[in-house]
């Protein structure tokens, strides 16, 4: 195993951590059954953002509350 390998794995695992004690301190989780080709859609989108799913999928809502007038400004 190289060190180029090892600090990957490393980095990997510190990244899961930081991610899983992100997530745990806000926000609530639940199911989301979407289909697969909106699924899709919704990947690229992410991905032509910069964004992970999850993160595109909370803007998406957001957007759709300021929008429709639903949350108030912070």
């Amino acid at each position: 195993m190289t060190a180029l390998t090892v600090t990957f794995i490393i980095k990997q695992a510190l990244n899961k951590v930081a991610v899983a004690d992100k997530q745990s301190n806000k926000g609530k989780g639940f199911l989301l059954r979407i289909e697969p080709e909106m699924m899709a859609e919704v990947e690229r989108w992410a991905a032509q953002e910069f964004r992970s799913v999850n993160g595109q999928l909370q803007w998406i809502i957001a957007d759709a509350l300021r929008r429709y007038k639903r949350k108030t400004k912070d």
